[in-house]
């Protein structure tokens, strides 16, 4: 290439916390991701999620037997359907994580990214 045809430019990428990959699900079928056995460390879950217009995200929490827990029934979940890099999930009702304890958690997801989940404390 002859020298005086090489432009230059400085650019700005941006990525949002924990957003170099997501879990994607589109809009015409509802996905499931169930998680393998993983210690609570936190009194809360908290996720990064995007949702699309008229996306939505659910969880569930189960044992390790695949028993729901009291409480964190799908059905009981305050339904995520916004953006953000921590939301803390809720439940109707008292459900309160097992701490210290292995749990499997199910996200069903519809025209949604999720970016990361984990445990969070009080402060969150």
């Amino acid at each position: 290439k002859d020298l005086n045809s090489v432009s230059h430019g400085i650019g700005l990428a941006k990525l949002r916390a924990d957003g170099f990959v997501s879990l994607h699900a589109g809009s015409v079928r509802e996905g499931l991701l169930v998680t393998r056995s993983v210690r609570v460390t936190g009194a809360h879950l908290v996720i990064n999620a995007a949702c699309g217009p008229g996306g939505y995200l659910d969880v569930e929490v189960s044992d390790e037997q695949n028993y729901v827990i009291r409480g964190m029934l799908r059905d009981d979940v305050v339904r995520f359907d916004g953006d953000s890099i921590s939301h803390r999930v809720a439940w109707r009702g008292d459900a309160a994580l097992p701490e210290n304890r292995s749990v499997k958690v199910r996200f069903w997801m519809r025209d949604a990214d999720l970016y990361s989940f984990r445990f969070g404390g009080e402060s969150e």
